[in-house]
């Protein structure tokens, strides 16, 4: 979104700005049908300057994001290990950072975490006939991958349980450990 906003700035005709590596097609198709039927005014500039830092202060938080989640996957072995044991560092970090930290992660009921990072998909009225809608981060790890597809929605319910218990043995050793 801040990518799009971006780079259409103050541009009044929309066919003119490249969007295609940014969006997909269908939703290149609504932003420009949605520009051409909307009435609206340029931004001042110092309203459009003031949209600029504002986006790319969003940039700068999204690289920071990136970043605090390379340094927890190189340290979640020794953070959070029958946790990155079960479902791989990669993603035992992105659960760790989307729950707030360990902590959260273990007092989480493992019908949330199964669904957390979950992506929000505007499909722009086509069919959600394909899609999973439980398909959070969990599905992404090795497990899930290497499993049928029809036996996924089974596996994520137990796996979610599993990394619940295992974030909590995780937790019980740095307290005592």
């Amino acid at each position: 979104y801040a990518r799009v906003v971006q780079r259409i700035g103050n541009t009044e005709d929309l066919t003119a700005v490249q969007l295609d590596d940014i969006l997909p097609s269908a939703q290149v198709m609504v932003v420009t049908v949605t520009a051409t039927t909307t009435v609206g005014k340029a931004l001042s500039g110092e309203q459009l300057h003031a949209v600029h830092r504002t986006t790319q202060s969003m940039f700068e938080v999204e690289d920071a994001r990136k970043k605090l989640l390379l340094f927890i996957e190189s340290r979640s072995a020794a953070i959070a290990p029958n946790l990155s044991a079960l479902i791989g560092p990669g993603v035992a970090a992105q659960l760790i950072v989307q729950a707030g930290g360990l902590q959260s992660l273990a007092e989480m009921p493992s019908c949330n975490l199964q669904i957390l990072g979950k992506k929000r998909r505007n499909l722009a009225g086509l069919s959600t006939t394909g899609q999973n809608v439980h398909a959070g981060f969990l599905y992404s790890c090795d497990i899930m991958l290497r499993t049928p597809p029809s036996l996924r929605s089974k596996l994520v319910k137990l796996v979610s349980g599993k990394c619940t218990l295992c974030c909590r043995v995780d937790l019980s050793k740095e307290d005592f450990g």
